[in-house]
């Protein structure tokens, strides 16, 4: 069933496709342009003639929900005259006879899914996924779930461009490698009929190439851009072999470099866990959670096989907290986790910092994965008027994973072996058994 009253379009190929879908969990998109959202739309609203059913349709953020032309401003064009009725306090559309809903809801933080944990849907949309952290993805699968009776399917769909925090995770799960139980409908401008092609291509001709290839051609291997602050130590990692499996080793101490983030934006805290090895560092783990607090990341650290021997931040750490009048390295000390104070010496000459010692860092391919892609992505501005790059960072998710690199680049650099030259690994630990 593809169509039903509350679905005035009819799909486009690709949409039929992916409304056709038996599986439990599937992805579309791909290209900027495909008909995404409203595939979404369309998935959600299959099912509300079925008596107790019901649909959540997500974004990361309420702003991103509320946008004109996005998924809750389009629904209310769909069914405002068919009979549904939508309840604003509940951000709910509920349909006459079946008594079925269609709700809008936002995760900002990790936590957020939490306000969903005592309920169950048979249909949860996620607008552009590679928005969303790979923990808020899987927690949601726990609210599937229908009474024993029930003939309606229980489906995950999700809809995205590449790009963003969640590029990987979505990636790996739907892409490359894939999983056949998890299809993957790729769409491109040219499959969704009812946009004007050539106005869209001239609005994407504004934005940098590599983000406009990737963009047009729905590419999930990642450009490096021209803007971006670290391409060439990025390359020169991956040229070296330096991004590899690197397991922490049991006889070096761990020391963690922080961004603290804040509690009320989705801004995340972020952690670099290192070991030195001679002249060489190792970047064995990157992790990042938003919304959430030191107690958090107390349990965090210390669920970790780890030894550890000092903890770094930045100097916002000196910041008293409104509710407590206790500083941020107060709360922390409290809680186990002394800090060191890394010195202030400015965006750009930390930046410079972290390239200098780029070459003496080997990083972890597993646990450092979405911190590389945030330094791979860490990029200036583009000047669409001047068509130039502009001398500060786009504020993104990469800010995070990128300002606590640029605390270890800071805060170390004093303490690495003098001369010139990179870093070779001393330690010969592998748990691997390669020899």
């Amino acid at each position: 069933m593809l169509q039903n009253r509350y679905i005035p379009h009819t799909p486009t190929a690709k949409q039929a496709v992916f409304l056709s879908l038996p599986h439990l969990d599937a992805f579309y998109g791909g290209a900027a342009g495909g008909g995404k959202s409203e595939a979404l739309l369309m998935a959600a609203l299959q099912f509300v003639d079925h008596p107790g059913y019901s649909a959540l349709i997500l974004r990361r953020s309420f702003a991103d929900l509320a946008l004109p032309g996005a998924l809750m401003d389009r629904a209310h064009e769909w069914l405002a005259s068919t009979g549904a009725r939508w309840i604003d306090k509940d951000k709910q559309w509920l349909f006459p006879g079946s008594k079925a809903t269609l709700n809008f809801g936002y995760l900002e933080h990790d936590r957020d899914v939490y306000r969903y944990q005592s309920s169950e849907f048979q249909s949860i949309n996620l607008d552009e996924l590679t928005q969303f952290t790979p923990r808020q993805t899987t927690y949601l699968f726990s609210r599937l779930r229908r009474k024993a009776a029930s003939e309606i399917p229980l489906r995950f769909r999700g809809a995205s461009n590449p790009g963003n925090i969640g590029h990987e995770f979505v990636k790996q799960r739907y892409i490359d490698p894939g999983d056949p139980a998890k299809p993957f409908v790729s769409a491109k401008l040219l499959d969704n009929p009812h946009l004007d092609h050539a106005s869209y291509r001239q609005a994407l001709a504004e934005l940098d190439a590599e983000t406009r290839r990737q963009l047009e051609e729905g590419l999930w291997d990642e450009p490096l851009s021209e803007g971006a602050y670290y391409k060439a130590q990025v390359l020169a990692a991956e040229r070296e072999g330096r991004i590899c499996r690197l397991p922490h080793d049991p006889m070096l101490p761990v020391d963690t470099w922080w961004d603290l983030g804040t509690a009320s934006a989705r801004d995340s805290m972020t952690v670099w866990f290192m070991q030195p090895d001679g002249r060489a560092v190792r970047m064995i783990r990157a992790y990042g959670v938003g919304g959430e607090g030191f107690p958090h990341m107390a349990n965090y650290l210390s669920g970790l096989p780890y030894t550890y021997r000092r903890h770094y931040a930045p100097h916002d750490i000196m910041v008293r907290e409104v509710g407590t009048g206790k500083t941020r390295i107060e709360i922390a000390k409290s809680l186990g986790i002394k800090f060191d104070v890394v010195p202030n010496i400015g965006l750009f000459d930390g930046i410079q910092a972290a390239r200098l010692v780029f070459p003496r860092v080997w990083f972890d391919k597993t646990q450092c994965a979405t911190g590389l892609r945030a330094l791979k992505n860490y990029r200036k501005q583009w000047d669409e008027r001047g068509q130039c790059w502009k001398d500060h960072p786009v504020k993104d998710w990469t800010n995070d994973y990128a300002d606590s690199f640029r605390m270890f680049a800071v805060g170390y650099r004093d303490e690495l072996p003098q001369g010139p030259g990179a870093g070779t690994l001393k330690s010969d630990y592998d748990p691997y058994g390669r020899g």
